[in-house]
C-alpha cells in the first residue's frame, strides 16, 4: 500500500498532543496542564490539515492534505487526503482510496500505539525547552529535540489559541533528510533536505462521527474468513503480514 511522506510521518507519531486546553501562562505550567489534559480525553473530533514543506523556511508546498481526527476513548479514527486509519480495542484498519486497497489487522499487529496508553510525558522527554512567547491570537511554545531522539524531530512549534486555549497549530522539523527529488517531473539525482511539517486544527468538536469507528463500516468475520462491507465491496484486501 503506497504512502505519501506526510501519512507515513503522521502515522508513526499518530498526533502528539490531540487536544490541548490549558489556563497558565507560564511555560512549566502549560506544559503540566498539556500533559494532564491529554490524559484526560475521552472523544472529540477536530479538523486538520498538513503541509510539508522543504528546510526551515521555504514557502513551496510538497505535500498537502485535508485530514479528520477522531478519539472516543481507545479508538481512534485519522483521515489524511486519500488515506484512512482506524484503530479499535481489537482491529486496525489501513485504506488508500486511490489504489482502492484495503488492510486489515489484529490490534497487537498495529504498529501505532494505543493513544490509551500514548505516554505525552515520555515524548516531551525528548525535548529540551526553548522559548516561550506571544505571537498575535497565539501562545506559542518552542521545543528542541535532544540529540539522537527516536522521534527524528529536531524542532517541535506549538501555537495555543490565546482565547480557547486549544492547540491550533504545531510545527515540526524532522532531523532525518528526504529525497525530494521525487516530486520533480524529471529523473534527477537525490535532492536532500530536512522536512518541515505543519498540522493545523479546526472546527474542534465533542460531537463525533462514531461510524468510522465501528467495525461494520469496514469488514465483517466469519471465523478466518473476512467480508468487506458494501461501500468497500472493490477494494483489495491486502493481507497484514
Amino acid at each position: 500500500m503506497k504512502q505519501p511522506i506526510i501519512y507515513r510521518i503522521v502515522i508513526a507519531l499518530i498526533v502528539l498532543f490531540g487536544t490541548i486546553q490549558v489556563q497558565a501562562q507560564s511555560f512549566e505550567e502549560i506544559l503540566e496542564a498539556t500533559l494532564q489534559k491529554t490524559k484526560s480525553l475521552d472523544s472529540y473530533e477536530v479538523t486538520t490539515e498538513y503541509k510539508m514543506y522543504r528546510g526551515l523556511d521555504d514557502p513551496k508546498v510538497y505535500e498537502g492534505y485535508k485530514g479528520k481526527l477522531i478519539q472516543n476513548g481507545t479508538r481512534l479514527y485519522q483521515q489524511l487526503g486519500a488515506m484512512e486509519y482506524v484503530q479499535s480495542d481489537s482491529f486496525y484498519v489501513k485504506l488508500n482510496h486511490d489504489d482502492k486497497e484495503i488492510l486489515i489487522g489484529n490490534l497487537e499487529e498495529a504498529q501505532t500505539p494505543q493513544l490509551s496508553n500514548f505516554d505525552l510525558a515520555s515524548i516531551l522527554g525528548h525535548f529540551e525547552k526553548d522559548k516561550l512567547s506571544s505571537e498575535g491570537n497565539y501562545h506559542k511554545i518552542e521545543l528542541i529535540g535532544k540529540d539522537r531522539n527516536p522521534l527524528q524531530i529536531a524542532k517541535l512549534d506549538l501555537y495555543i489559541d490565546k482565547e480557547s486555549m486549544l492547540l491550533m497549530k504545531q510545527s515540526m522539523i524532522f532531523s532525518r533528510l528526504n529525497d525530494f527529488s521525487v516530486y520533480e517531473n524529471k529523473p534527477s539525482p537525490q535532492d536532500l533536505d530536512v522536512a518541515r511539517l505543519e498540522i493545523t486544527y479546526s472546527n474542534y468538536s465533542d460531537t463525533i462521527d462514531d461510524e468510522k469507528l465501528t467495525q461494520e463500516r469496514y469488514f465483517a468475520q466469519h471465523g478466518e474468513t473476512v467480508v468487506l462491507s458494501k461501500e468497500f465491496s472493490d477494494f483489495e484486501l491486502i493481507p497484514s503480514k
